[in-house]
């Protein structure tokens, strides 16, 4: 099985240079994207001479909320589906995560169901999820991005656009909750955690047809976190979401079929510890987040461990 790994990674190339040994089995390749904000030798160096390593063609300033974490991800799928290799699966991951399964459980599970789509995602359009049900996300434009790398000059830049957002929320203009295709449909769009392991077919699909959707590019780039909401959009809105997971809830750790994470009362992620160690290889998931290379290190060390031991019981099997 052949597998492409697509990290998005803005910090510690040590880290990310342990994330990538892990997953490593001789036959899976890495396309990585550095934020363009920071500076790239670190992670050249770091993983130089490791094997089917692929930095993204293009880089951008990606910034949290943006657009240009869409754009990060898309790279990383076009590098991956115009290297020559046909890759059986997609998975996309941040540098901050890390798996709790091994490459043999990781294999025998998608094996043993070679369609399923570990991704999930709840219809925003339709709004049926009760309380706060996240129509804010779609019917009010956002503005995350900027060209510039420095806070001041990338805060003034923002003004402008944050300014007409306020004064067409003041008299009441709002974006339509759905979209229209290139073939003239409305359709609804789709929210969910935005790591997944999908199959190769589905990543290609994924890729071809978000390029020919241009009003769908057009109305997420100035969605909130449209990260979170184009590849559920294209994905539920085709034939894959047969083999995918549909809930009625805006909780992204229940949209989250691929990794497990917890939440503070604050939505930042909680990093783990080896407390957590149980809690982890008891959740049923491929992958955890996040890693803190300081709190962390006990447990991955204790994860590694137990990773080779699974992959010596499947082989002994």
């Amino acid at each position: 099985m052949k597998i492409a790994y697509m990290i998005l990674a803005h910090a510690e190339p040590k880290q990310l240079h342990r994330l990538v040994n892990a997953l490593s089995n001789g036959e899976n390749h890495f396309f990585i994207h550095i934020n363009k904000n920071v500076e790239i030798t670190p992670f050249e160096e770091e993983l130089k001479g490791v094997d089917n390593i692929h930095f993204a063609s293009v880089r951008y300033r990606v910034r949290w909320g943006g657009y240009s974490q869409t754009l990060g991800k898309l790279i990383m799928l076009e590098d991956a589906c115009s290297c020559g290799l046909q890759f059986d699966r997609f998975v996309y991951l941040s540098g901050a995560d890390y798996p709790i399964m091994s490459n043999k459980q990781m294999e025998k599970l998608y094996a043993h169901d070679p369609d399923k789509q570990y991704i999930a995602a709840y219809n925003l359009s339709s709004g049926t999820a009760g309380g706060d049900n996240q129509l804010w996300k779609l019917n009010i434009k956002w503005y995350f991005d900027s060209p510039f790398k420095s806070t001041l000059p990338h805060r003034i830049y923002k003004r402008i656009p944050k300014l007409v957002r306020q004064i067409e929320n003041k008299v009441g203009i709002y974006k339509d909750v759905h979209w229209k295709s290139v073939d003239g449909e409305k359709k609804d769009i789709f929210f969910g955690c935005d790591f997944f392991s999908i199959t190769g077919e589905c990543g290609r699909f994924l890729l071809k047809e978000y390029k020919r959707q241009v009003y769908l590019q057009r109305y997420l780039k100035t969605a909130f976190c449209s990260l979170e909401l184009f590849a559920q959009t294209i994905i539920f809105n085709s034939e894959f979401r047969d083999e995918s997971l549909i809930f009625n809830t805006t909780n992204l750790e229940d949209l989250s079929p691929s990794h497990y994470f917890v939440l503070n009362d604050g939505d930042r992620v909680v990093p783990m510890t080896i407390s957590n160690f149980d809690e982890l290889i008891n959740s049923g998931k491929l992958f955890f987040r996040k890693v803190d290379t300081k709190s962390s290190s006990e447990l991955l060390d204790k994860l590694d461990a137990y990773r080779r031991e699974k992959d010596r019981e499947i082989v002994n099997a």
